[in-house]
């Protein structure tokens, strides 16, 4: 099934080809005018513009829909992603217990020495092996006050090679690297979800798409 971003990414070529082609027929209509048949040119003309002009009104009110099904799909997809968060850099090994390894990285790592593995509801490696870096840990949380609790703890593992990030929808993931891309490291971070940027002026502002902010 066709996720919502490629149905609006489907919807926009679409626009994008029909536009060309109404123009195309323009083109070709002011063309075939001649003195005799001026008039008949005239009034097809006339039919022709207001059909071009409905033809993409219709196109970018069901662009508007589409994009506001995407970001519903988007808000739901991160909801359900509430309790998770992602480990990288943590040496993979054949007979390991990702549980097991994320849980004493917890404990002895960034000092949360009350976690326990019960903590965890679900802990997998994700993507495919790369025998140049480990695969991201994949790790769900039995409630969100137990990944907040880890979460505050994600500095504690400064120079250890591993990084704890949230799980972030693909549209947020892709927001968040374009704004760390364009202002940096440091001045971009993500929150219960949502990216949030630090201006130069100092303001604080969250990232909603590409084009857009709060």
């Amino acid at each position: 099934m066709a996720t919502a971003q490629k149905v609006l990414e489907k919807q926009i070529n679409m626009e994008s080809m029909i536009a060309s082609r109404l123009n195309d027929f323009e083109m070709r209509m002011k063309a075939l005018g001649s003195t005799d048949k001026k008039s008949d040119l005239s009034a097809l003309a006339s039919d022709f513009a207001g059909f071009k002009d409905m033809v993409l009104s219709v196109l970018r009110l069901l662009q508007e829909q589409v994009a506001s099904l995407a970001c519903q799909v988007d808000e739901i997809d991160c909801q359900s992603r509430r309790n998770a968060l992602v480990f990288t850099g943590v040496k993979e090994q054949d007979d390991e217990v990702p549980a097991a390894t994320i849980s004493g990285i917890i404990v002895t790592k960034m000092g949360f020495a009350e976690f326990d593995q019960s903590m965890i509801h679900h802990c997998i490696r994700i993507g495919a092996k790369n025998p140049k870096r480990p695969r991201p840990i994949l790790v769900r949380l039995v409630s969100i006050s137990a990944k907040a609790s880890v979460w505050g703890r994600k500095k504690q593992l400064k120079s250890s090679g591993m990084v704890v990030s949230e799980f972030l929808t693909k549209s947020r993931q892709d927001n968040y690297a374009r704004a760390r891309r364009h202002f940096g490291m440091n001045a971009c971070w993500s929150m219960n979800g949502a990216v949030f940027v630090k201006l130069p002026d100092n303001t604080r502002v969250q990232i909603v798409s590409a084009a857009l902010t709060r």
